[in-house]
């Protein structure tokens, strides 16, 4: 088990979760639009959410942020899982009314540069359902590389099957990225 830090940036707070955060969290995963391309279908009772953000709260998992602007969460940004080679795969989540401001990606950077400066991690990988063009515009822009299409995926809680884009992030690519964001915010 890992510790999350708490992590600040320009205009957020990434921390763990709390359990002040359900109606918040909640926002998110009953929502058809937000988890349109995920893997699961909208949770349609709060109970199941709270339950969730309690098993985030007492199992917890690589490294998951809560991110918070003005006492408000925003969404999430996870290490899901560590990958052989001191690697790591990146999940991220947010409510439909903070996409297009950039709060994720803000989120996100430092979330990186976190795992690759202090956590010891020398790559990220990421999958993205091929429709969800935000999503790969997102990755495009934090430095990740498409690397690989996986064809007919079954999703068994959607009983359906897609197409999954594979994206990977080098250190070298994700410090190119991280520059340009540091430059933003001068």
């Amino acid at each position: 088990m890992k510790e999350t830090p708490i992590l600040k940036t320009p205009r957020l707070l990434l921390r763990p979760f709390e359990k002040k955060d359900l109606f918040d969290v909640y926002e998110w995963t009953s929502s058809w639009e937000v988890t349109r391309y995920l893997w699961w279908y909208p949770n349609r009772d709060i109970h199941v959410t709270e339950k969730l953000l309690g098993n985030w709260i007492r199992k917890q998992r690589n490294y998951s942020w809560a991110v918070e602007k003005e006492g408000e969460v925003l969404g999430e940004v996870q290490i899901i899982k560590d990958l052989p080679g001191n690697g790591f795969e990146l999940g991220m989540i947010s409510k439909q009314k903070s996409w297009g401001h950039g709060y994720m990606k803000e989120a996100i950077l430092h979330a990186l540069d976190f795992c690759f400066t202090q956590a010891g991690y020398r790559f990220g990988y990421a999958e993205s359902d091929e429709r969800n063009v935000r999503s790969h515009a997102l990755l495009e822009k934090l430095g990740f590389k498409k690397a690989g299409r996986k064809e007919n995926v079954p999703i068994e809680k959607k009983g359906e099957s897609i197409n999954v884009l594979c994206f990977e992030l080098s250190e070298e690519d994700f410090r190119k990225a991280y520059a340009l964001y540091k430059l933003h915010f001068r």
